[in-house]
């Protein structure tokens, strides 16, 4: 096997034996994503966090989402497919929007190329009404993303088990604004599963 990362030659692992799918990914670089399984309480939802928010996660995800390496797609989660589809066992998943922009230049949505390695059903009801890209925000100025998220076809939700998913949570408005609007729909079951979550400021009165 070739390492997608290092692109170094390993063979099968440790870790690699207890996995179905072939491994794409060498334990030395897999170790350096720091994965933590962090569970958090946000708008009375359950938020699982799956890797520390370090500069091997960093540089990866900019490589994948960045700079268009779309073979990169599965590194983020081929390690924990099982734990994953039998943590969330009947859910839907439900991807944070992107401007169709963004996709377009890429050639693929990058939540959702992340997420369908995991075969689980995924419905995109979300979109951005208007290009922003986060990144180049304020923590606060990151609030009005509330104004930008729709959904449309909100009603399939109703009655279902959903997975709410990203690749960073930031200041947590695009999550927020997603949790709003599916709860109008009266989900049976509503929980949250990103990648990673960045150290937020600390600001008075104000809890994250």
């Amino acid at each position: 096997n070739i390492c997608k990362i290092c692109f170094k030659e390993f063979g099968c692992q440790s870790f690699h034996s207890l996995l179905k799918n072939k491994p794409t990914i060498c334990e030395e670089c897999f170790s350096k994503f720091h994965p933590i399984f962090k569970q958090y309480n946000f708008e009375g939802c359950s938020l699982l966090v799956l890797y520390e928010y370090n500069e091997m996660f960093q540089q990866c995800l900019y490589q994948f989402k960045g700079c268009y390496d779309i073979e990169l797609s599965s590194i983020f989660l081929e390690n924990y497919l099982d734990y994953i589809k039998i943590k969330f066992k009947n859910y839907i998943l439900v991807p944070a929007p992107s401007h169709i922009s963004h996709d377009e230049k890429r050639g693929f949505n990058h939540v959702i190329t992340i997420f369908k390695n995991l075969n689980m059903p995924i419905v995109s009801c979300f979109f951005k009404e208007k290009d922003m890209k986060q990144s180049s925000l304020s923590f606060s100025e990151r609030k009005n993303i509330k104004n930008i998220i729709k959904i449309h076809d909100g009603a399939y939700l109703k009655g279902k088990n959903i997975l709410l998913v990203d690749d960073v949570f930031t200041s947590g408005s695009t999550i927020r604004t997603m949790i709003n609007l599916v709860n109008e729909f009266h989900p049976k079951k509503l929980k949250v599963l990103v990648l990673s979550k960045t150290a937020q400021p600390k600001q008075k009165h104000h809890n994250t």
